[in-house]
């Protein structure tokens, strides 16, 4: 059963009834969504009055018990029990096992790069998400994946993809940059294993050994049958735009724009990660992290507007703060990105207002 319900009556859990599109054309958010806050929030910026949802017929279906824990679930966890979640983990899961493959092929046996498949595996577990928007929140629920190679590879392929999007890039170069993401790394494939996990700080030989992987990488596809922008990113992903990255300390305009684009969505998912020496760090960490440093070390043109869209991305979510106190992230400020409003209860907390507060995790 389809009934139209009014924005301002929508509730966590409903089911939208069909695709939900601009005036223009532009996907809102698709058929089957089950809706989230977020979610919600977001619709309610489109200026709809009413969509239509699905009703079951039937009664429900889980038991009281299993209601009243439900209904005590942080964001994440309801993210987790979502069937969205559920498809997109399964679909993460099988492409990562083709992802392993197709790197081992390239890179141990010089095989050729099979583009179409790359950009057929990321896009199927984009799909899965329903709207690009929410990859940050599914891969925010399977930060306890801890691999620097294979995992990543992908994860960081997905962010391109979105970025190229927030961006508002070609469709060819869209499918260039997840490529190029997807690869950037491939020359972790040649550092010693030991190197990889270590849960200590490298030594200075080490740290020397493990910087190599771009020269590696470059090495691996130079000859390949490639946009040059790909083997470019996979050099100069690790250069800053200051003078102080490697391998080259190219500055500026003297680094390929992929490579600046993949080095912000390289930081993003390497620091919101678990990793065998660290815990996962808060996203917004992340983007204080990136607010310090945008003018030295990332890209002003494409640093700024993925900062701002990597904030909004996460309103509606909950959050701790530091000082214990959980919140709902309800507005950003945009002259600083990492202190959001926080609606705590009855409160709202201006944290770019109150320095002594910040978001230590999203829950």
């Amino acid at each position: 059963m389809i009934k139209m319900v009014d924005i301002k009556s929508l509730k966590e859990g409903m089911v939208v009834a069909r695709d939900i599109y601009t005036p223009s054309e532009g996907l809102i958010v698709a058929n089957m969504t089950v809706l989230t806050t977020r979610g919600i929030t977001r619709l309610g910026l489109y200026n709809l009055k009413v969509i239509p949802i699905k009703f079951e017929d039937v009664e429900a279906k889980e038991s009281k018990v299993e209601e009243k824990e439900a209904a005590n679930y942080t964001s994440s966890e309801k993210m987790k029990h979502s069937e969205n979640f559920k498809q997109f983990n399964k679909s993460f899961g099988e492409s990562l096992k083709v992802a392993e493959k197709v790197i081992d092929e390239i890179a141990i046996r010089d095989g050729d790069v099979n583009v179409k498949l790359i950009n057929t595996m990321v896009d199927r577990v984009v799909d899965v998400s329903n709207n690009g928007i929410y990859v940050f929140d599914m891969l925010h629920c399977m930060r306890e994946l801890d691999d620097l190679t294979y995992a990543h590879s992908m994860s960081v392929s997905l962010i391109c993809k979105i970025f190229g999007d927030w961006l508002h890039m070609s469709e060819e170069d869209c499918q260039q940059l997840k490529i190029a993401g997807f690869l950037h790394d491939i020359g972790k494939v040649k550092i010693p294993k030991e190197i990889l996990t270590k849960k200590d700080k490298l030594t200075r030989i080490e740290y020397e050994i493990m910087k190599k992987h771009t020269e590696f990488g470059y090495d691996i596809l130079k000859n390949k049958n490639l946009d040059e922008r790909i083997k470019l990113a996979t050099l100069m992903h690790h250069e800053k735009c200051d003078g102080t990255g490697y391998p080259n300390k190219l500055k500026g305009n003297q680094i390929d724009d992929f490579a600046k684009i993949i080095a912000i969505a390289d930081a993003y998912e390497a620091m919101t990660s678990t990793r065998c020496y660290r815990e996962a760090l808060s996203p917004f960490t992340v983007i204080e992290y990136f607010e310090s440093n945008s003018l030295k070390h990332f890209e002003p043109k494409f640093i700024i507007p993925l900062m701002e869209m990597l904030v909004q991305s996460y309103i509606g979510n909950h959050v701790k703060l530091s000082n214990g106190v959980v919140g709902e992230v309800i507005m950003i400020n945009r002259n600083d990105l990492s202190r959001p409003i926080v609606k705590t209860g009855t409160e709202c907390i201006d944290l770019s207002n109150n320095k002594s507060i910040k978001i230590v995790s999203v829950i």
